[in-house]
C-alpha cells in the first residue's frame, strides 16, 4: 500500500500544471518504485513507470521515458498482459515521434499492429483446448 500512496503522490506532483513539480513526482516514484520492487505488485510496478514515462513525454524529456517504457513492456511479457505491453508500445512510438527517430516510431505502431491482431492467452487456449477435444474425443454413441 504504501508504494501505492508514493505512486499516487508522484502522479499528484506530475500533474500539477500550476507548477513544475517534476523533482518532487520523481522522488515520490522512486520511492514507489523502491517499495513495489520488493513485492509481487508488478501491475502497479508497470503503473509507475507509466505514469514516469508520461511525466518524462510532458516535459520533453523523451530519452528519459524510453527506459521507463521498456521495464514496463518487459513486465507485460514476463506476464503476458496484451494490454500492457500494446499500450507501452503506444507510448514508446510516442516517444520516438518527440525524439524525431521517424523509424523507430514506425516500428513501434508495427509492433502495435501485431500485438492487436495477436489473440488473447485465453482465446488461443480456448482453441488449442477445442481443437485437441474435438481430435481425441470418442466417438458419440447414435450418430448423435
Amino acid at each position: 500500500m504504501v508504494g501505492v500512496s508514493h505512486m499516487n503522490l508522484g502522479r499528484c506532483a506530475c500533474l500539477d500544471e500550476s507548477r513544475c513539480r517534476i523533482a518532487e513526482a520523481e522522488i515520490c516514484f522512486n520511492a514507489a518504485l523502491g517499495t513495489l520492487e520488493t513485492t509481487d505488485f508488478w501491475n502497479g510496478l508497470a503503473l509507475v513507470h507509466e505514469h514516469m514515462a508520461e511525466m518524462y513525454l510532458r516535459h520533453d524529456r523523451a530519452n528519459d521515458a524510453l527506459p521507463c517504457i521498456d521495464k514496463r513492456l518487459e513486465l507485460a511479457r514476463r506476464h503476458g498482459n496484451k494490454r500492457i505491453e500494446l499500450e507501452a508500445w503506444k507510448q514508446k512510438a510516442e516517444a520516438y515521434e518527440k525524439l524525431n527517430r521517424l523509424t523507430d516510431q514506425v516500428d513501434a505502431l508495427k509492433k502495435c499492429l501485431e500485438i492487436e491482431q495477436r489473440p488473447s492467452p485465453y482465446e488461443s487456449l480456448h482453441r488449442y483446448l477445442q481443437g485437441v477435444t474435438t481430435r481425441h474425443a470418442p466417438p458419440c454413441p447414435d450418430g448423435a
